[in-house]
């Protein structure tokens, strides 16, 4: 059984109904519900009111609010079941890239599906195997913040990752979705919970890997091939019916292959730089190929150059042509 398709079978077993009242509450966007924004495919209200009219309370115990998290996700994974494997020398220069700026907020809203479960093979974080994570938006429909929403797939349950997206960095995000959630609490039930800096902290260097991961993903140059040939993932789109629009989901997941030739290029340049040990990274003429690591970088832009602009700057490699060919990915028609 592929790892995400359990999580989507279980939650299905658990709730019988619950794509029947999803499709529900889809059908009253703009109508008896508010509006929300297009690149949020369900907001989490929908999955709580799903949860806890199954239980018939207003306030979820803490094990159901998890619930509510993976209802949200598979509802959206399920659409397209896009599954992303990096090539594995991208993934780590990713992995090992920090996210010590402002974060480029804009790049997120062009996921290129509702959600993607992005495998991270041999890695862990908060100390448990990761096998990898969902990831998706949430337009919250009482105080319209924006949420990057992650959940983590560890062997024991699935983990949700709520991040504020704020510019001023992923602390300050993961700073701002933890002391959402110990005020929607204390409004809730009552109980105090207290806001812990040092844990902040902490979730926000175990979770900054994930982070790049995304960003990669959404960045305008991504290198993205599915093994039918496509080079674009796309969101889902609902058919028409005779009682209106439907979405139906995907008959089985899609693998998605992320930065081959980024990977190959490096691996290449790896073995020339290898090789080549014992000479001067300079000569009388030229630079033997090496890497200059992702990262972010500020452009100052508008009249005098006065407004920065954050953008996601991809690894590059200099004097790539002299590490070798990388391999070139062609179409396939059929």
């Amino acid at each position: 059984m592929i790892r995400p398709v359990g999580i989507l079978n279980e939650i299905s077993r658990l709730y019988p109904q619950v794509w029947k009242q999803t499709q529900l509450f889809l059908n009253e966007k703009g109508k008896g519900l508010a509006e929300w924004e297009s690149w949020c495919f369900l907001p989490l209200a929908a999955p709580y009111s799903i949860v806890s009219t199954s239980i018939k309370k207003t306030v979820l115990p803490p094990d159901m609010v998890r619930d509510v998290s993976i209802i949200g996700a598979m509802a959206a994974w399920r659409l397209s079941q896009g599954i992303y494997r990096f090539d594995p020398d991208l993934f780590e220069a990713l992995w090992g890239t920090p996210l010590n700026h402002d974060l480029p907020i804009d790049l997120f809203f062009r996921l290129p599906e509702y959600c993607m479960y992005i495998e991270t093979p041999g890695k862990q974080t908060m100390g448990k195997d990761l096998h990898g994570f969902f990831v998706h938006l949430e337009d919250d429909v009482n105080d319209r913040h924006v949420e990057l929403r992650l959940l983590l797939d560890f062997d024991d349950s699935p983990h949700p990752v709520p991040i504020h997206l704020d510019q001023e960095g992923i602390l300050k995000s993961i700073e701002k979705a933890q002391k959402f959630s110990a005020d929607s609490i204390r409004r809730a039930s009552g109980v105090e919970l207290f806001f812990n800096k040092e844990t902040a902290q902490f979730q926000a260097e175990e979770i900054s890997p994930l982070v790049s991961l995304v960003l990669y993903i959404c960045s305008t140059n991504a290198e993205l091939v599915s093994k039918d040939g496509r080079l674009k993932p796309n969101r889902a789109k609902p058919k028409k019916i005779k009682k209106g629009l439907k979405f139906f989901p995907a008959n089985k997941p899609a693998d998605w292959d992320v930065g081959l030739r980024t990977g190959a290029t490096l691996r290449a340049a790896r073995n020339f730089s290898e090789s080549s040990s014992g000479a001067s990274t300079k000569t009388g003429k030229s630079v033997i190929p090496h890497t200059r690591k992702a990262h972010w970088h500020t452009y100052w832009t508008g009249k005098g150059r006065a407004k920065p602009e954050v953008k996601w700057i991809n690894m590059t490699l200099v004097n790539a042509e002299k590490a070798g060919v990388s391999p070139t990915l062609h179409k396939v028609k059929k």
